[in-house]
Protein backbone atom coordinates (compact mmCIF):
# COMPACT_ATOMS: atom_id res chain seq x y z
CA UNK A 1 0.00 0.00 0.00
CA UNK A 2 3.08 2.36 0.62
CA UNK A 3 4.86 1.43 -2.25
CA UNK A 4 1.21 2.61 -4.32
CA UNK A 5 2.17 6.25 -2.93
CA UNK A 6 3.36 8.78 -4.87
CA UNK A 7 5.36 11.55 -4.76
CA UNK A 8 3.27 14.02 -4.83
CA UNK A 9 1.60 12.13 -1.75
CA UNK A 10 4.62 11.99 0.09
CA UNK A 11 5.20 16.19 -0.68
CA UNK A 12 1.93 16.83 0.06
CA UNK A 13 2.04 15.05 3.58
CA UNK A 14 5.50 16.40 4.11
CA UNK A 15 3.89 19.66 3.80
CA UNK A 16 0.92 19.54 5.90
CA UNK A 17 2.86 18.15 8.71
CA UNK A 18 5.70 21.96 8.36
CA UNK A 19 2.08 23.38 8.39
CA UNK A 20 1.15 21.86 11.71
CA UNK A 21 4.79 22.41 13.17
CA UNK A 22 4.28 26.13 12.47
CA UNK A 23 1.14 26.06 13.90
CA UNK A 24 2.28 24.38 16.91
CA UNK A 25 5.42 26.35 17.14
CA UNK A 26 3.23 29.73 16.69
CA UNK A 27 0.98 28.49 19.68
CA UNK A 28 3.73 27.81 21.85
CA UNK A 29 5.20 31.43 21.54
CA UNK A 30 1.53 32.52 22.22
CA UNK A 31 1.31 30.49 25.13
CA UNK A 32 4.73 31.48 26.71
CA UNK A 33 3.68 35.02 26.26
CA UNK A 34 0.51 35.20 27.97
CA UNK A 35 2.25 33.00 30.65
CA UNK A 36 5.25 36.02 31.21
CA UNK A 37 2.32 37.75 31.33
CA UNK A 38 0.65 35.66 34.19
CA UNK A 39 3.49 36.17 35.92
CA UNK A 40 3.73 40.02 35.67
CA UNK A 41 0.34 40.09 36.62
CA UNK A 42 0.70 38.08 39.59
CA UNK A 43 3.77 40.18 40.78
CA UNK A 44 1.75 42.97 40.46
CA UNK A 45 -0.61 41.68 42.70
CA UNK A 46 1.60 40.22 45.06
CA UNK A 47 3.19 44.23 45.34
CA UNK A 48 -0.51 45.43 45.30
CA UNK A 49 -1.57 43.93 48.26
CA UNK A 50 1.97 44.12 50.02
CA UNK A 51 0.47 47.95 49.74
CA UNK A 52 -2.73 47.58 51.04
CA UNK A 53 -1.48 45.34 53.63
CA UNK A 54 1.31 47.66 54.64
CA UNK A 55 -1.54 50.87 54.26
CA UNK A 56 -4.28 48.43 56.64
CA UNK A 57 -1.37 48.71 58.60
CA UNK A 58 -0.54 52.29 58.98
CA UNK A 59 -4.22 53.08 59.32
CA UNK A 60 -4.23 50.49 62.24
CA UNK A 61 -1.29 52.48 64.26
CA UNK A 62 -2.53 55.92 63.46
CA UNK A 63 -5.87 55.14 64.54
CA UNK A 64 -4.37 53.41 67.86
CA UNK A 65 -2.11 56.42 68.14
CA UNK A 66 -5.22 59.14 67.94
CA UNK A 67 -7.44 57.23 70.23
CA UNK A 68 -4.49 57.10 72.92
CA UNK A 69 -4.18 60.76 71.99
CA UNK A 70 -8.27 61.41 72.11
CA UNK A 71 -8.20 59.10 75.13
CA UNK A 72 -5.39 61.07 76.86
CA UNK A 73 -2.81 58.47 77.29
CA UNK A 74 -0.88 58.97 80.70
CA UNK A 75 2.20 58.17 79.66
CA UNK A 76 2.10 61.01 76.67
CA UNK A 77 3.55 64.16 77.62
CA UNK A 78 0.99 67.17 78.94
CA UNK A 79 1.65 69.61 75.85
CA UNK A 80 0.65 66.86 73.07
CA UNK A 81 -2.45 65.66 75.71
CA UNK A 82 -3.20 69.56 75.54
CA UNK A 83 -2.55 69.57 71.60
CA UNK A 84 -5.06 66.39 70.78
CA UNK A 85 -7.81 67.90 73.12
CA UNK A 86 -7.50 71.01 71.39
CA UNK A 87 -7.32 69.53 67.77
CA UNK A 88 -10.38 67.35 68.88
CA UNK A 89 -12.12 70.81 69.77
CA UNK A 90 -11.32 72.36 66.85
CA UNK A 91 -13.00 69.64 64.90
CA UNK A 92 -15.78 69.45 66.88
CA UNK A 93 -16.42 72.49 66.81
CA UNK A 94 -16.02 72.81 62.88
CA UNK A 95 -18.35 70.07 62.39
CA UNK A 96 -20.70 71.90 64.81
CA UNK A 97 -20.33 75.45 62.77
CA UNK A 98 -21.54 73.10 59.56
CA UNK A 99 -24.40 71.30 61.02
CA UNK A 100 -25.57 75.45 62.36
CA UNK A 101 -24.91 76.41 58.89
CA UNK A 102 -27.54 73.81 57.32
CA UNK A 103 -30.21 74.91 60.14
CA UNK A 104 -29.44 78.31 59.61
CA UNK A 105 -30.15 77.70 55.50
CA UNK A 106 -33.19 75.96 56.36
CA UNK A 107 -34.29 78.87 58.84
CA UNK A 108 -33.90 81.52 56.43
CA UNK A 109 -35.91 79.53 54.37
CA UNK A 110 -38.89 79.06 56.38
CA UNK A 111 -38.52 82.50 57.11
CA UNK A 112 -38.89 83.36 53.51
CA UNK A 113 -41.94 81.08 53.18
CA UNK A 114 -43.43 82.41 55.96
CA UNK A 115 -42.83 86.12 55.16
CA UNK A 116 -44.62 85.52 52.18
CA UNK A 117 -47.81 83.68 53.52
CA UNK A 118 -47.99 87.13 55.99
CA UNK A 119 -48.06 89.39 53.34
CA UNK A 120 -50.93 87.42 51.68
CA UNK A 121 -52.90 87.16 55.11
CA UNK A 122 -52.19 91.16 55.41
CA UNK A 123 -53.66 91.79 51.57
CA UNK A 124 -56.45 89.61 52.37
CA UNK A 125 -57.27 91.64 55.76
CA UNK A 126 -56.73 95.12 54.10
CA UNK A 127 -59.38 93.74 51.26
CA UNK A 128 -62.06 92.63 54.18
CA UNK A 129 -61.38 96.24 56.16
CA UNK A 130 -62.28 97.62 53.53
CA UNK A 131 -65.35 95.44 52.23
CA UNK A 132 -66.67 95.94 56.35
CA UNK A 133 -66.22 99.52 55.95
CA UNK A 134 -68.03 100.51 52.44
CA UNK A 135 -70.98 97.96 53.92
CA UNK A 136 -70.99 99.74 57.01
CA UNK A 137 -70.87 103.13 54.94
CA UNK A 138 -73.91 102.07 53.03
CA UNK A 139 -75.64 100.68 56.03
CA UNK A 140 -75.44 104.50 57.80
CA UNK A 141 -76.32 105.89 54.35
CA UNK A 142 -79.59 103.82 54.39
CA UNK A 143 -80.03 104.40 57.96
CA UNK A 144 -79.77 108.27 57.00
CA UNK A 145 -82.11 108.07 54.18
CA UNK A 146 -85.03 105.72 56.26
CA UNK A 147 -84.56 108.51 58.88
CA UNK A 148 -84.94 111.35 56.71
CA UNK A 149 -88.06 109.78 54.58
CA UNK A 150 -89.40 109.36 58.35
CA UNK A 151 -88.17 112.42 60.25
CA UNK A 152 -91.33 113.95 59.77
CA UNK A 153 -94.50 111.52 59.90
CA UNK A 154 -96.95 111.76 62.94
CA UNK A 155 -98.97 108.74 64.27
CA UNK A 156 -102.59 108.64 62.82
CA UNK A 157 -104.12 110.48 66.16
CA UNK A 158 -101.49 112.42 66.29
CA UNK A 159 -101.55 113.31 62.71
CA UNK A 160 -105.20 114.17 62.71
CA UNK A 161 -105.16 116.13 66.02
CA UNK A 162 -102.72 118.57 64.37
CA UNK A 163 -104.46 118.99 61.60
CA UNK A 164 -107.98 119.79 63.22
CA UNK A 165 -105.60 122.37 65.26
CA UNK A 166 -104.22 123.79 61.97
CA UNK A 167 -107.89 123.88 60.76
CA UNK A 168 -109.36 125.44 63.84
CA UNK A 169 -106.49 128.12 63.96
CA UNK A 170 -106.93 128.88 59.85
CA UNK A 171 -110.58 129.14 60.32
CA UNK A 172 -110.15 132.06 63.36
CA UNK A 173 -107.71 133.93 61.36
CA UNK A 174 -109.96 133.71 57.97
CA UNK A 175 -107.80 131.51 55.74
CA UNK A 176 -110.16 128.54 55.50
CA UNK A 177 -109.98 128.33 51.34
CA UNK A 178 -106.36 128.29 51.35
CA UNK A 179 -106.00 124.83 53.57
CA UNK A 180 -108.92 123.15 52.30
CA UNK A 181 -107.51 121.61 49.57
CA UNK A 182 -104.44 120.57 51.94
CA UNK A 183 -106.37 118.98 54.40
CA UNK A 184 -109.37 117.94 53.11
CA UNK A 185 -107.85 114.48 51.69
CA UNK A 186 -106.21 113.75 55.27
CA UNK A 187 -109.16 114.27 57.32
CA UNK A 188 -111.34 111.53 58.58
CA UNK A 189 -115.32 111.44 58.30
CA UNK A 190 -115.92 112.85 61.99
CA UNK A 191 -113.22 115.40 61.12
CA UNK A 192 -115.04 116.41 57.86
CA UNK A 193 -118.67 116.27 59.77
CA UNK A 194 -116.57 119.08 62.28
CA UNK A 195 -115.01 120.68 59.24
CA UNK A 196 -118.80 121.40 57.71
CA UNK A 197 -120.49 122.12 61.13
CA UNK A 198 -117.96 124.88 61.91
CA UNK A 199 -118.34 126.09 58.09
CA UNK A 200 -122.31 126.78 58.45
CA UNK A 201 -121.45 127.98 62.29
CA UNK A 202 -119.35 130.69 60.45
CA UNK A 203 -121.54 131.40 58.23
CA UNK A 204 -124.59 131.61 60.46
CA UNK A 205 -122.64 134.55 62.39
Amino acid sequence: MNSDRTESDWQGLVSEYLVCKRKLESKKEALLILSKELDTCQQERDQYKLMANQLRERHQSLKKKYRELIDGDPSLPPEMRRQANLAQLLRDSQDRNKHLGEEIKELQQRLGEVQGDNKVMALQCRRTIMHCELLKSKEVQMDNCSYQSHAFEFPGPLLANLNIAAFVISYKHGVLPLIMSFMLHQLTVSQYLCFIWLSKDKTIK
